[in-house]
């Protein structure tokens, strides 16, 4: 009695995992798509890293900035984005000891 319910609760619990991470992957999934959609200047504002993966950036307007490896590191908090509409390519501004944004480098999210 107690296998089937060890059985059952382990059932459940990997039911659980597995609709939390669909849930997850297609709310990234919408966030990146409206991002693409949207004319964006903004400023970062938390930073989430999708082990050796891709990066996770969380932006003041509340956009979410997906970004590939090679980009990642060199995305700060407090960076500047600007972005057209209808596009993943954007400019990234960081702030110098004047307090003034320079580029960094024009960049595409993915």
């Amino acid at each position: 009695m107690c296998s089937s319910y060890n059985e059952s609760r382990f059932e459940y619990v990997s039911v659980t995992i597995i609709i939390i991470l669909i849930y997850n992957e297609k709310k990234d999934r919408e966030a990146a798509k409206d991002f693409y959609k949207s004319q964006v200047t903004s400023i970062v504002t938390k930073v989430k890293s999708y082990h050796g993966r891709g990066g996770k950036f969380i932006l003041k307007d509340e956009h979410t900035l997906y970004t590939m490896p090679e980009i990642k590191d060199k995305i700060l908090i407090y960076d500047s984005i600007n972005k057209n509409a209808n596009t993943n390519k954007f400019k990234l501004y960081r702030k110098n000891y004047e307090g003034i944004y320079t580029l960094i480098g024009e960049f595409e999210s993915g």
